[in-house]
């Protein structure tokens, strides 16, 4: 894709529908389907740009070659543009598409939702625009054909509201073979032009902007590879009466779309269940106690489900949306006839991360650390980062700031992280704060997750060095920040939140918020808050005030000075969770190190007493990357290579993903855990950048007990290969960056 293919000179199609304006708001999800038929010559061209509310997958000549839109706000209705022009035959061509269109969020209706991260409005919609070179224009329009799909019902499963309902699909209702050029649709009706949002002859809409404000898609589409069952090796046929089952293992946790194909079997039934593990549940519902994830003994799969009932032909069933599992079991039960399963395989989908970066150390158990962390990430990179891709598939804010720093190490691909950004940006809320997760057709806040946002910001900078970001963003760091700021009770601390203050998985506290929260003061959140201004400060200049720098580092000191004040147990040599609470986290006094708030060897025995101390409430896997970064900051680096004994201990349960925690259990695959990535990358390497954007590189390897560690670091301005050795003097580095940047190399000897 390219910027003079993605933005239109002018838009010339017509949103349609198979009904006009007005119309009922929908009580349930509706599918519709569009077909156009055309002519193209040998050798002609094509690129359309294609758009529809709420979701669309599109298919030319049967093959299908868009998915979408890209997921965006009430203010941004992405399109895409793609180029067809290799997919073309001469002669008749047909494009035809298949448009999800959600029910309104309003008012809330958990259980019927929908996809939560897929924004819509009360009316669907269907956008295409195009002209085959030197023949047809093809916009939407009246010539376009219309028909609806009622084969399709909802069903909820319980535990993932926020992903929406699955489906049971009647295939006697099914226009089979509908996407497909022999497909007669002479009984369909013409489309109808129901809005025309910007007519050729405008280019502004000077009172109504309407509810879909177009923009071009920024991220590349989600790639498709297919992958089969081993354990099913041909057709297995089913007699009639019967019930049959079977546990399908995909060896990993992966996205993708199952595909079925079977041929008889009227009077079926086929129902698919999806599961991260074996565990110990009940039909119905997607939460699951778990132990070691392929261990069928004493545990069963649970969790969502969809259901096909085949027509008696030769059929092919894929839901609409993908589908996480490791595990399927396919239960089906004949009616009076037999019923032959052909196939089930699955194309596994997500976003397009290319790893550059490699990793070898002398401890082969690291590597197991290394693949799963990989695994766990691409998982959770689709349209957005994803909280996870089981439950929910919800870009949080805490979660995408550690997914992207991730996925910057092992590609050097931002445009993800680009858009993470500033969707962030978009969500912004009259309070002053961001919006935790986004997009979501159901706001939350959670204020901590503003200061994460800042941070990922910060990393964009620190990472790729484009001033375009802190400049293009500067209000609203100043706006969270301010937010923070007007929450300071008269002794300076942070307090009196007004939203979940949500800070990490931990026993012991209430919903993820430490003890003194949600009304008293906190000193966690307070050193937070200082360690954002600071970053902050460090944004101030290429985002274009530099004069800002000095006041937000000193609004930081004031803040660290009432924690200490406050806060300090000088009996213990610890911070408090509170200045009224006798409670102790690791938290405060991670974040007292990164905030500058203790310093120098205060700051080491600080951590010291932290590690030694287990009766404090402990990190979750997310925020021992935390840990990790004070360690380094206090010169105690080798003291957290015990720390991945959390990781090796999963290993051992054979995970495939990183669980999202140790306290409820609930996802299998949550990339936030995939620590190991940076510590392998910008620690035990040792590759950062010494300047903004890796205009100079520093490598500082952290050899803890390791005898050698070798591998590729990728970088926007190419690839750091690292090799260090232990020798009696020290280490012994070989390191080579880029052409041109200056390499700054330490530890070397020998």
């Amino acid at each position: 894709m390219t910027d003079t293919l993605a933005v239109p000179a002018k838009w010339t199609a017509r949103w349609i529908w198979d009904e006009g304006i007005p119309r009922t708001t929908p009580v349930e999800h509706e599918f519709r389907l569009f077909r156009r038929a055309f002519q193209a010559g040998s050798g002609a061209k094509l690129v359309i740009h294609v758009t529809a509310d709420s979701r669309y997958q599109l298919f030319l000549n049967g093959e299908r070659v868009s998915i979408g839109p890209c997921k965006g706000d009430a203010w941004r209705k992405h399109y895409e543009t793609v180029d067809l022009s290799d997919r073309l035959k001469p002669g008749r061509n047909v494009l035809a598409a298949r448009v999800l269109h959600f029910r309104p969020a309003e008012p809330p209706h958990f259980n019927t939702i929908g996809i939560s991260s897929v924004t819509r409005t009360a009316s669907g919609g269907f956008l295409l625009q195009g002209t085959v070179e030197g023949g047809e224009c093809i916009d939407t329009d009246q010539k376009w054909r219309a028909g609806a799909d009622t084969s399709v019902t909802f069903h909820f499963n319980e535990g993932s509201q926020l992903l929406g309902e699955t489906e049971s699909v009647d295939g006697a209702l099914s226009p089979h073979g509908w996407q497909t050029p022999e497909y007669d649709d002479s009984a369909w009706k013409p489309a109808v032009q129901f809005w025309d949002g910007l007519t050729p002859e405008q280019t502004l809409n000077y009172e109504f902007s309407g509810p879909w404000s177009l923009t071009p898609r920024t991220i590349p589409p989600m790639f498709e590879t297919k992958h089969t069952f081993d354990v099913l090796n041909g057709p297995v046929t089913v007699p009639p009466h019967t019930t049959w089952t079977r546990d399908l293992d995909a060896r990993e946790l992966t996205t993708a779309y199952p595909t079925l194909r079977v041929s008889g079997g009227k009077g079926s039934k086929i129902k698919l269940v999806y599961a991260e593990a074996y565990g110990e549940g009940e039909e119905g519902k997607a939460w699951i106690k778990k132990g070691i994830r392929d261990n069928p003994e004493g545990r069963g799969i649970f969790g969502q489900w969809d259901q096909y009932s085949p027509n008696g032909g030769v059929e092919t069933y894929q839901p609409f949306w993908f589908r996480t599992f490791r595990f399927i079991r396919i239960k089906v039960v004949t009616g009076d006839d037999p019923m032959t399963l052909d196939s089930l395989s699955y194309i596994e989908t997500g976003y397009p991360l290319d790893v550059k970066s490699t990793f070898e150390s002398s401890e082969p158990r690291y590597q197991p650390l290394w693949d799963i962390s990989i695994r766990t990430v691409r998982r959770c990179m689709q349209e957005t980062y994803v909280d996870c891709p089981y439950y929910e598939q919800l870009q949080y804010a805490m979660d995408t700031r550690l997914e992207a720093l991730y996925s910057s190490y092992l590609s050097a691909d931002d445009r993800l992280m680009r858009k993470a950004i500033h969707d962030y940006h978009c969500s912004w809320h009259p309070s002053g704060l961001l919006q935790s997760r986004t997009p979501c057709v159901y706001p939350q806040i959670i204020p901590g997750f503003s200061l994460h946002w800042i941070l990922m910001l910060h990393d964009h900078w620190r990472l790729f060095g484009d001033p375009a970001l802190p400049r293009r963003y500067r209000s609203t760091v100043d706006s969270v920040l301010d937010w923070f700021d007007r929450k300071l009770t008269p002794d300076g601390l942070v307090g009196g939140f007004g939203y979940w203050p949500y800070f990490d998985w931990v026993k012991g506290w209430n919903g993820g918020c430490p003890p003194p929260a949600p009304d008293a003061p906190s000193s966690v959140f307070s050193l937070m808050y200082a360690a954002s201004l600071n970053l902050a400060a460090e944004l101030s200049e290429p985002a274009g005030y530099p004069s800002r720098a000095e006041e937000y580092h000193q609004r930081a000191r004031v803040v660290n000075q009432a924690v200490n004040a406050h806060c300090w147990d000088s009996a213990k040599g610890v911070y408090k969770d509170g200045p009224d609470h006798d409670t102790y986290a690791m938290h405060p006094q991670v974040w007292a190190v990164l905030s500058g708030a203790s310093t120098g060897r205060k700051a080491a025995a600080l951590m010291e007493r932290t590690l030694g101390d287990h009766s404090m409430a402990q990190m979750n896997w997310a925020m021992q990357f935390y840990l990790f970064r004070a360690l380094r900051q206090t010169g105690m680096y080798e003291r957290a290579f015990p720390l991945f004994q959390g990781w090796l201990d999963l290993v051992d349960l054979h995970v495939t993903t990183w669980p999202e925690d140790p306290v409820n259990g609930r996802s299998d695959c949550h990339a936030w855990g995939s620590v190991p990535i940076y510590e392998f990358m910008a620690e035990i390497l040792g590759v950062q950048p010494a300047e903004p954007g890796f205009a100079a590189i520093r490598v500082d390897p952290q050899p803890g007990p390791l005898s050698w560690a070798k591998g590729t670091v990728i970088t926007p301005r190419g690839p750091v290969s690292v090799s260090w050795t232990k020798v009696p003097s020290g280490l012994k580095v070989d390191a080579k960056g880029p052409e041109g940047v200056r390499m700054d190399v330490r530890g070397s000897g020998g």
